[in-house]
């Protein structure tokens, strides 16, 4: 059986080079996928650390307004009931702040290391952005010879010109050494960007079941920043403003009194009793259990992943050998082998 002819050889040797180039390109690919995804998901803790100051804030102006309040007629126990519940939510015990203060330590834990994260990964963007560049740029130019030598293929089958076939050859040579560094780069990189992949993505995980936490803390933000709250926030501060006038009053006569202020006292009572139950049933222990599982997690995951200047340094072997096997192409092939195989 007689050896393929030098097109028959050269069209194997670009489909081994575009094979090797395909399967780095997934890998970088992947890679840069998982950076876009994971952009959004970091901010997660930052913005539920945000939520959490806003609403602790409000929260612990609440807490003084009910405590102070809760000696009045008619509305102190209400009032009374809101401040119980809310001093361990938004005021004590340490770390200041209550049970808020302690999922803002939690978030703050998990935003440290994701902030080092999120500037790694911006270190390693631009130097696999560049990668990708330079294997695409590789990747056309062999989909240009490979459509040439089809042509040629079906123009001359195992009996090419002279010319075509010293060509054919010179141009299997210049991949068969190029697709060596090719590979060696592969599996220099491939390797550590799977496992770069996988961490990241485990991160994502982690904080996208975050984003119940940040829903729901968005969520009596909501309650607690609107036309309800502040009304029943607004009758408890006129209370407050007349304190001593109003603690000793019989309740008839403090109910004249809150009229005349313009609160309804049963109203405010009902809406003490709702906001209550709203701000008990959101803010727990087991909200802030979330946390610290997902805290763990993170930095678990975080363990895992490799030195960000080893993997920019892998990236850039990446990027030099597609960029040598481009530059050998065009230097070594010479312009008139080039046009005559490839497809322009």
């Amino acid at each position: 059986m007689s050896a393929p002819s030098e097109l028959y050889r050269l069209k194997s040797d670009l489909q081994g080079v575009e094979g090797v180039i395909q399967s780095v390109e997934d890998g970088v690919g992947s890679f840069r996928n998982a950076l876009s995804d994971i952009d959004k998901v970091l901010g997660y803790p930052k913005d539920i650390e945000n939520d959490i100051d806003k609403l602790r804030k409000i929260l612990a102006a609440l807490y003084d307004v009910t405590e102070i309040c809760s000696i009045l007629p008619e509305v102190g126990t209400a009032c009374g009931e809101m401040a119980k519940v809310l001093k361990p939510i938004a005021v004590s015990p340490k770390p200041p702040g209550g049970l808020l203060g302690e999922m803002k330590n939690t978030l703050h834990e998990i935003d440290k290391p994701i902030e080092a994260l999120r500037k790694e990964l911006g270190e390693i963007k631009k130097p696999v952005d560049n990668a990708w560049s330079a294997l695409d740029n590789i990747r056309l130019d062999i989909a240009r010879f490979q459509i040439g030598v089809d042509t040629l293929i079906e123009e001359h089958g195992d009996n090419p010109p002279k010319g075509i076939a010293d060509c054919a050859r010179a141009l299997s040579g210049i991949l068969e050494q190029g697709l060596g560094a090719l590979n060696h780069a592969e599996n220099l990189v491939t390797g550590q960007l799977n496992t770069v992949i996988h961490s990241v993505n485990e991160i994502e995980d982690v904080l996208n079941n975050l984003d119940s936490v940040k829903h729901r803390m968005e969520g009596v933000l909501d309650k607690v920043t609107g036309k309800a709250f502040n009304k029943m926030k607004g009758g408890l501060d006129k209370m407050r403003a007349h304190l001593d006038r109003l603690k000793n009053l019989a309740v008839r006569k403090f109910n004249q009194i809150m009229e005349h202020f313009g609160v309804d006292v049963g109203k405010l009572e009902h809406a003490l009793a709702k906001a209550e139950g709203r701000i008990e049933g959101a803010i727990t222990k087991a909200v802030n259990d979330v946390l610290t599982k997902a805290k763990n997690a993170v930095i678990s995951e975080l363990e895992k992943i490799p030195g960000v200047k080893e993997l920019e340094a892998q990236v850039a072997t990446l990027e030099d050998a597609a960029i040598q096997l481009r530059d050998k192409i065009e230097n070594e092939l010479g312009s008139a082998c080039a046009k005559a195989l490839r497809a322009d």
